[in-house]
């Protein structure tokens, strides 16, 4: 629990046990949402407990995530409000997320984003993705990739490149909707 008149925090690394964070409504600075740290205005996420489990849901109001934002984290699945506009790279570098289901609004998943995610299976992308960045896969078991933009994103040249020799292009299904199947499969 955070004290009312907290105004700074520097998230802790190596937590694995902390599953909530609390904070008292007096707190002109944070706000608490099922244990997860934000801003006062739930616009960004400012810490991310490492032991929270389950799904994870974000509220609608918030439009951006930083930079490794859940890094080592263990929630099961995750499913990101088509508010969010932007992602930092490596997002969820090394989290034991099982299932992703991205913005509508994303357009560019960056570098990085499920690096060393290894008990990732199931992402799902958004109607506006145009770019993946490099490494976006890397170190992930991806089964089931669903892709709901009309167009193919352009994917960078290591975009499903693995430094562990798992296979992607062999072990992945790639899901399109109906309509932009023949776009996909002329790309």
């Amino acid at each position: 629990t955070m004290p009312a008149q907290a105004t700074d925090i520097l998230p802790s690394d190596g937590c694995p046990a902390l599953r909530q964070i609390i904070v008292p409504e007096a707190n002109d600075c944070f706000r608490s949402i099922d244990g997860i740290l934000y801003d006062r205005n739930v616009t960004k996420i400012v810490w991310m407990p490492l032991g929270k489990t389950g799904a994870v849901e974000l509220p609608p109001s918030v439009t951006s995530i930083g930079d490794y934002a859940f890094r080592g984290c263990t929630f099961s699945s995750f499913v990101m409000s088509n508010t969010v506009t932007e992602i930092g790279q490596a997002a969820f570098y090394g989290c034991r997320v099982e299932k992703v289901v991205l913005s509508d609004a994303l357009k560019t998943v960056p570098s990085a984003t499920f690096q060393q995610c290894t008990a990732l299976e199931e992402v799902h992308l958004g109607t506006a993705t145009e770019l993946l960045g490099e490494y976006v896969f890397d170190g992930t078991r991806i089964k089931s990739l669903y892709v709901n933009a009309t167009y193919p994103p352009v994917c960078g040249k290591y975009t499903f490149g693995t430094t562990d020799g798992y296979d992607i292009c062999q072990n992945c299904t790639l899901y399109v909707t109906a309509e932009s199947r023949e776009a996909y499969r002329n790309h």
